[in-house]
């Protein structure tokens, strides 16, 4: 039997590289996309691929998270869970796609994009579906067949959509090809479970639902100020300025943005042991001086290694966004190259904000993270409704500049009194 710490060494190596692979390949069909379409099917491709996710507050409603922590706890109820999950999971999928429908009438989209977006609309749920799946795999710690089975589906989406690409096929062939990939994923999932976990069925156990309603919405909450934080400017630009436009704007944030998967990874390394001191200080019974250090120095080196990465991200794309975008985007996105330079201070304290967050969470803080993006999502929205039709993708930008700084200054503000004046048995009391 493997030690703990091999196991989660194990666990972290699958999951890396599953992570890995998947975001790479994605990353760069975004850019083949991006040359083979034209500026304005790539932008109804980008609006699509920004509208839809946002119906994913109601197909999952924090049930991800909370499956893998109830599950884990209960694997010998692992069949009661993933029937009842699923079940729930059915309603709200079809809510999901009736909302889709239904708002998608209001956008004064032409009938091309509003099949577009259906498409795309049933990909999403069954994506939703197969993310639910995985946190079985989660809770039982056995990650491999989450990084072999998005391995897969990755390489199958990128197989289809090279075929359709030598055969000149245009953007609703494309999207097809996202539903069928995510049907034949969502068809080995359910294989996979069914002969190496558990069968399941429908079933509705009332206090079970109440019980899993309680618990997911504040996470289905933080979804909403995640989603709007991150997918409603690419909305509204399109709804605002055309496709051409978001075009222009999806470019550039879709590079910028991808690379914050290297704090995110950085910090899910660090978590453990910042949790770890903190949840010493609290057995004593208050923020131990030697605890207390300790949460310091590993917060200045992680800020100092964030911050280094960051300025080096900063300065190197800052200054070689031209020849960035012609090289992976071509002579036809030569406006996103400014959009580019906005878009990359806004990563900058991007990199801060990952910092914060894990250190937050690893207090017992996180519901100050969940206010603050609350904060950030409402400034957001309304700045973007000021700036977006004068300024087009270029506000929409320095919108998310000003965000990002705001959100980072807020928590950097919390993150700096917390760490100087915690006492944590007097927020935090462990017997609650």
């Amino acid at each position: 039997m493997l030690s703990l710490k091999k196991l989660i060494l194990k666990n972290t190596l699958w999951s890396g590289i599953g992570e890995i692979i998947s975001k790479g390949i994605q990353f760069l069909l975004i850019i083949i996309l991006a040359r083979y379409l034209s500026a304005a099917d790539f932008g109804k491709f980008s609006f699509v691929f920004s509208f839809v996710p946002i119906f994913l507050i109601i197909a999952d409603f924090g049930l991800h998270f909370i499956s893998i922590r109830e599950i884990s706890r209960n694997l010998e109820q692992t069949k009661k869970y993933l029937s009842n999950i699923f079940t729930i999971k059915l309603i709200l999928a079809f809510l999901a796609f009736l909302s889709i429908f239904i708002i998608s009438q209001f956008l004064g989209k032409n009938n091309e994009t509003k099949i577009l977006i259906y498409i795309y609309g049933l990909y999403t749920i069954l994506w939703s579906f197969c993310e639910f799946f995985y946190t079985i795999f989660k809770a039982w710690e056995k990650f491999k067949y989450e990084a072999l089975i998005k391995t897969t589906h990755i390489l199958t989406l990128f197989t289809f959509i090279t075929l359709l690409i030598l055969n000149h096929k245009g953007l609703k062939e494309i999207i097809l090809a996202y539903l069928f990939a995510i049907s034949l994923i969502f068809i080995i999932v359910i294989t996979i479970i069914a002969a190496k976990f558990t069968k399941f069925h429908l079933s509705f156990d009332a206090p079970l639902w109440k019980h899993l309603f309680k618990e997911s919405w504040p996470l289905a909450l933080s979804s909403v100020f995640a989603i709007i934080y991150y997918r409603i400017d690419t909305t509204m630009i399109s709804l605002m300025k055309g496709d051409q436009d978001t075009a222009w704007y999806f470019a550039p944030y879709n590079l910028v943005f991808g690379l914050t998967f290297i704090p995110l990874f950085m910090m899910h390394s660090f978590y453990p042991k910042m949790s770890q001191i903190w949840h010493q200080s609290l057995l004593r019974q208050g923020f131990g001086g030697q605890a207390k250090n300790q949460l310091k120095i590993l917060y200045r080196k992680i800020m100092l290694l964030i911050g280094g990465l960051a300025g080096l991200m900063l300065i190197g794309i800052y200054f070689l966004a031209d020849k960035i975008i012609i090289l992976l985007y071509g002579s036809q996105y030569t406006p996103s190259i400014l959009a580019l330079k906005i878009l990359v201070i806004a990563v900058f304290f991007s990199y801060f904000s990952h910092v914060f967050l894990f250190t937050l969470t690893a207090m017992n803080q996180q519901k100050i993270y969940t206010y603050i993006t609350a904060v950030g999502c409402a400034f957001n929205l309304i700045a973007n409704f000021i700036f977006i039709p004068k300024y087009s993708f270029i506000g929409a930008s320095w919108t998310t500049v000003a965000t990002e700084l705001i959100t980072g200054l807020l928590l950097l503000i919390f993150v700096t009194k917390l760490l100087k004046n915690f006492a944590p048995a007097k927020i935090v009391n462990p017997n609650n």
